[in-house]
Formats: C-alpha cells, structure tokens, sequence
C-alpha cells in the first residue's frame, strides 16, 4: 500500500453516509492519520474554525450545508483557503465533476473509490497543502 503522506495529517471528513464514513476513516488512520468526521457541512465547517486541518475531505451532497456550500465557506475564509479539498461523490459525470472543480474543490474522485486512488490522492494534496501554508506570508 502507497504511504499517504511524509507525515501523519489532520483530516476533516464530512460525508452522511456512515458506511462511507466508516471505510474512509479505516484507511486513513491505519496511515497513522488523525480524522475528525462530521455528517454535515456546517459541522465540519464549525470544527474547521476552531481546529484547522490538513486536508478536507467532502461529498457534494449532505444534509446542513452541502459540498458546493462548504467549499465557498472554506474559499472565501482567510484562515482556511490554503486548505486542499478533495471531494468524494458518487455522481461521476463530467458535469458534476466540473461542478466540485468550480466551487473550489482541488480533485474529485468517485464513490466507490479505489483506496490505492484515495490514498495516493491524500498523500499528493497533504504535501500540497503543507507547501501552500510553508509559501504564505506570516
């Protein structure tokens, strides 16, 4: 299995579906990563505020605060705009992966997704989000 990331990441997971939820979460902390999973926007959203993180991972469509709603939350906060995001969706088309791309989203991959896919997916936007907060000015 890929190593997810030079070093263990804060990850925010907001996904309602408590299978996805459930397997997500087993596969990042078996790479030693800490994940906080809330099954709405606004949760995740609220805990972003007071905690930070490394990488946000979200579906498109949840209930309190959806995907695209997140992510113009997440954008437009001074704070938290560095931060990647990678959406994880079940709806494949062109059109709602171009949808995630243009609110915000750094990558979008599929449900079911292949675990090497997201691994490799975290490890890649981790370190990209590490680089972006390294280049920032203080």
């Amino acid at each position: 299995m890929t190593p997810l990331a030079p070093a263990p990441a804060r990850i925010v997971l907001a996904e309602d579906d408590p299978d996805v939820s459930a397997t997500t979460i087993d596969l990042l902390t078996l790479g030693g990563h800490t994940v906080a999973a809330f099954a709405s926007g606004q949760e995740a959203l609220e805990h972003l505020a007071g905690h930070g993180a490394d990488l946000l991972l979200t579906d498109m469509i949840m209930p309190s605060g959806d995907g695209p709603w997140l992510l113009h939350r997440v954008r437009a906060e001074a704070r938290l705009d560095h931060l990647p995001v990678i959406v994880i969706s079940a709806r494949a088309d062109e059109g709602h992966v171009a949808d995630g791309l243009r609110h915000g989203a750094d990558a979008y991959l599929t449900k079911p997704f292949d675990p090497e896919r997201l691994l490799e997916t975290v490890a890649y936007w981790v370190e990209q989000g590490r680089a972006r907060r390294s280049a920032r000015p203080a």
